[in-house]
Parts: C-alpha cells; sequence; structure tokens
C-alpha cells in the first residue's frame, strides 16, 4: 500500500486514521485529502500542516472539477469539511 502519513499505509487504514471511518464511508473531502498525500505525505499531513493539506485537498477537487468527476459545488462542499476527525 501507498504512505499516507501520520503512520497509514493504504486508504483503509487512512481513513480510519484520519476520519474514524471505513473507507466506504469518505465523503468527497476527505477522499480529496487522501489522494493527494501520496505526493508528499510528511508535508501535506493536516497532522503536520494543516495549511498545506487544505490547499493540496483542493488542488485534488479542482482537478476532479476540470476532469468532471465532481461539480463545482460539490467541490466548494467539500471545502469545508474538516481535514480529519476532531
Amino acid at each position: 500500500g501507498v504512505y499516507l502519513g501520520a503512520g497509514a499505509t493504504g486508504v483503509a487504514e487512512g481513513a480510519r486514521v484520519y476520519f474514524g471511518v471505513p473507507a466506504s464511508e469518505l465523503t468527497l473531502g476527505q477522499g480529496a485529502m487522501l489522494a493527494g498525500l501520496p505526493a508528499r505525505p510528511s508535508d501535506y499531513t493536516p497532522v503536520r500542516d494543516p495549511e498545506a493539506a487544505a490547499r493540496r485537498r483542493d488542488y485534488v477537487l479542482d482537478q476532479m472539477v476540470a476532469l468532471g468527476w465532481a461539480s463545482a459545488d460539490e467541490a466548494e462542499a467539500a471545502r469545508a469539511e474538516p481535514l480529519m476527525r476532531r
């Protein structure tokens, strides 16, 4: 599996570590945050740098909109989601 920072390897473990949910229950924003981590997991983890994590998540959401995988309204709602469980 791919390392996602915070000791998480793979999407299922990333969903549990960052959000406390199974991967099947990830929201769009949560999935986008996890999708942005493999590029530089130590730099983009919200544990270490929430601002960098938000920028990376938003970049992934922008790409999803550009590719037609999400609407602009869905991406906007996803940007309002917390970066990880509190």
